[in-house]
């Protein structure tokens, strides 16, 4: 029969313990060699630098020294023609040549007969020539002895072994059950193809009576093929595997080999453990493992493991300008114990923008910066490309930033000035997504209206018949409308000019004086509104104080959003057609209230503005 070998192995072959309770003491059951950490394998769940991921923690590489601490014994992993006697490490051979070392001290040590002048023998005592020649045997043992510690030694090291038939006495071949690690680390460099041809050896070595079963793992595992004798079959299913983008699980893919061998009582069965031994991939919560088999751990890594990723972007997703005057940040990761240097590119829609080339201290991350590049209207694809990594998977990172037109926002207010507060909130960064026209209300003209996604009347009491009814109709085929209230509003006129389109009609305007005041004390958090702004790390409205509103009666379909300590209604919402509308019966300036003075005033601003009409904020990456 031929033999299975494991010259293609790092690692020679053991037997598993029954259990694997014995890796919990101080040898630990895996030595860590290297660590790294994917994207991911995501994100990938995912990582957290600590998430990747997805995955990418990074890849860690274990190498399993089973045999030390699973109670394995040295055991063949093959089917030999014969009984021919090998050795796992035969370089080790070359220790006997310091046999020649205790030949060479004897020699050096050896004892010279010494001439010297006597006068007379009287004096000396006989010795028989026998006990000479026991003395001189002692010496030649000794050496011997001597001789054969060191070469015992060197035979030790290179640790000898005789393949045991491939057949049993029953006339059975033997079960060889392949466990192909198809994790997302199986992509660095070549290890997948190499896990691939140590597959094939070790199926093309295989008896005819030999079965063989195909399985893979990552998160879990998969039978690719059940033990079988058609070995040609289990060779083209193996050529059809590819790598997955899932993490590694020993523990179920031990499992899994077991259930194989648990279908096969009485027979021996060898199981090939064929993986680049990632360190996440072995979870100590799910030891103890039973496995009453032959593991033959087979070792495709090979030299450094070194790995450079993208693990995030910080970008506007969305920008409203055609020239991004932002700061675009890449942080790279170099996930190995050495430095690293690598050259990053950064593609917008396909093309070269720019190129910058960095070094990367081991374990560590540095941003790259790209800024000042052009947008095109729409959807900009873009990529962070890194160049000359072995895992070409996580060596680019996608992500779109969409160029879109600002949303208009016509603000009509009574007497200049009035609008500062809400001009300086719609203004907060260089990237605003709004754009705020400022007229009379007495100067809106019907090409103002179709420009505007959004209108705000600041204080306003009266507008043209014809402005009202065509500001009605605007908000009906999908306009957002905000009525602020102040000191200029006059319930009776203003119940005249919008009674079909304002929420509620005005009652009268309340100012207690005396430095009475009063707050928000009730906000419907279930509203899109103020949902974002309940929770506790985004502040409150308790700090504003209101001096003065008007009273207002809500109408049958309308709904009230937040109200005062009073029980008197702060906000009212209703539909008009396609539109919404908003009442606010206090001022969006100092005149009534203290609330833009506070930190909720910006974000209150804001929120209405998208509830009436949404912007996109957030891009794809």
């Amino acid at each position: 029969m031929r033999a299975l070998t494991t010259r293609s192995s790092r690692r020679p072959s053991r037997w598993i313990s029954p259990c694997f309770r014995t890796c919990r003491d101080e040898r630990s059951c895996i030595k860590k060699s290297e660590a790294r950490n994917p994207k991911s394998e995501t994100n990938s769940n995912d990582q957290n630098t600590k998430s990747k991921t997805g995955f990418r923690q990074g890849l860690g590489h274990w190498d399993f020294e089973f045999w030390y601490c699973f109670g394995f014994r040295y055991s063949d992993f093959g089917f030999t023609r014969g009984r021919v006697m090998t050795f796992f490490s035969p370089w080790f051979l070359v220790g006997i040549a310091a046999v020649a070392v205790p030949v060479i001290i004897h020699l050096v040590r050896r004892e010279h007969a010494k001439r010297v002048p006597f006068p007379s023998l009287m004096f000396l005592r006989r010795i028989p020539q026998k006990s000479v020649r026991r003395r001189r045997l002692r010496h030649l043992l000794l050496l011997a002895l001597r001789c054969l510690a060191l070469l015992l030694l060197a035979l030790a090291f290179a640790r000898p072994f005789i393949p045991s038939d491939a057949v049993s006495s029953s006339g059975a071949g033997r079960n060889i059950v392949i466990l192909l690690d198809t994790s997302y680390s199986m992509q660095y460099g070549n290890r997948f193809r190499q896990a691939q041809e140590r597959a094939r050896s070790l199926i093309a070595n295989a008896g005819p009576k030999d079965r063989v079963a195909l399985m893979t793992f990552s998160e879990g595992y998969e039978i690719v093929r059940p033990l079988s004798l058609d070995h040609g079959a289990i060779l083209a299913d193996l050529a059809q595997l590819t790598p997955t983008l899932h993490a590694t699980n020993y523990v179920q893919a031990l499992r899994g080999a077991d259930s194989v061998r648990r279908g096969v009582a009485g027979q021996e069965t060898v199981v090939a453990l064929i993986s680049d031994f990632q360190a996440t991939g072995w979870d100590k919560s799910n030891d103890p493992v039973s496995l009453k088999a032959q593991l033959m751990p087979v070792d495709v890594t090979e030299g450094d493991s070194s790995n450079v990723a993208c693990v995030e972007i910080s970008v506007d997703p969305v920008v409203y300008t055609s020239k991004y005057d932002g700061k675009l940040l890449a942080k790279l990761t170099n996930f190995g114990d050495e430095s690293r240097s690598a050259r990053v590119r950064f593609k917008l829609n396909d093309r070269l923008v720019d190129e910058k080339a960095i070094g990367l201290g081991a374990w560590s991350s540095q941003p790259v910066e790209f800024t000042g590049f052009s947008l095109v209207d729409g959807s900009n694809r873009a990529t962070i490309e890194i160049e000359g990594d072995p895992l070409p998977l996580d060596n680019r990172f996608f992500f779109t930033i969409e160029k879109t037109e600002r949303l208009a926002v016509l603000g009509l207010e009574s007497a200049p000035g009035e609008s500062f507060y809400l001009q300086q909130a719609l203004a907060v960064s260089h990237n605003n997504p709004y754009a705020l026209t400022l007229k009379p209300a007495g100067r809106m003209a019907l090409s103002d209206l179709e420009n505007a996604k959004v209108v705000i009347l600041n204080d306003v009491t009266r507008l043209g018949a014809t402005m009202v009814a065509q500001l009605k109709r605007w908000v009906e085929q999908g306009g957002g409308l905000i009525i602020a209230t102040g000191r200029r509003v006059e319930a009776n006129a203003f119940n005249q000019t919008f009674a079909d389109s304002s929420p509620a009609s005005l009652d009268k305007s309340v100012t207690p004086g005396g430095g009475a005041f009063e707050l928000l004390a009730q906000l419907d958090a279930t509203h899109p509104i103020f949902a974002p702004l309940a929770e506790g790390r985004s502040g409150n409205f308790s700090t504003a104080r209101f001096y003065g509103y008007v009273q207002a009666t809500p109408k049958a379909t309308a709904r009230v959003l937040a109200r005062l300590t009073s029980g008197e209604a702060a906000v009212i919402e209703s539909s008009l057609g396609a539109g919404k509308v908003l009442l606010l019966t206090s001022s969006l300036d100092t005149s009534w209230n203290d609330l833009p003075l506070s930190p909720m005033y910006v974000p209150l601003v804001h929120q209405m503005l998208r509830y009436l009409h949404s912007v996109e904020t957030r891009g794809w990456y």
